[in-house]
């Protein structure tokens, strides 16, 4: 006879799956990445941007430090969903855990696009209303990815059918 599935809600957590810093950095495993492949499709698809030109954005690209300040200014550049929150409460299942993850994933997405508007307004190529409109179309996308109906790896072949850099 075969076993009964456990629920992932009466599954006890032990302390070793409880690594913080191991949590962390499998969030922000492919968050840079992720980042820059919905908005080099936006930009791709919506901008008139050539790929040789977000190649060079990407290049230029340099990583700013990730204040509370810069990243509320560049959440009100987005004019995007708010920031994610990775407080759920106490971890005491496999369930919790799971949940705290992919929170954890978003929060670290997030900032990695807070990074990629703040790169983008410096360039001065774009407007307030430029950055709003491309980052709600990334937005967009992160959410038909959640839903399923869009992946990164599609998203990676378009924009490398492009011949964009984003690795």
């Amino acid at each position: 006879m075969a076993k009964k599935k456990l629920n992932p809600r009466h599954v006890p957590v032990s302390a070793r799956s409880l690594s913080m810093d191991a949590i962390v950095d499998d969030a922000m495993k492919d968050d840079m990445l992720h980042a820059w492949l919905l908005v080099a499709d936006t930009l791709l698809e919506h901008e008139q941007i050539s790929s040789d030109e977000i190649n060079e954005m990407y290049s230029s690209f340099h990583d700013f430090e990730t204040t509370e300040a810069s990243v509320r200014h560049a959440e009100r550049l987005m004019g995007t969903s708010k920031r994610p929150s990775p407080d759920i409460g106490p971890i005491a299942t496999a369930a919790d855990l799971k949940k705290l993850k992919a929170r954890m994933k978003d929060l670290a997405l997030h900032t990695a696009l807070c990074m990629i508007c703040l790169n983008l307004e410096e360039s001065g190529r774009f407007t307030e209303e430029d950055l709003k409109r491309i980052f709600l179309a990334a937005d967009i996308t992160r959410a038909e990815i959640e839903r399923g109906d869009e992946s990164y790896g599609h998203l990676e072949d378009k924009v490398l059918e492009q011949k964009v850099n984003v690795r």
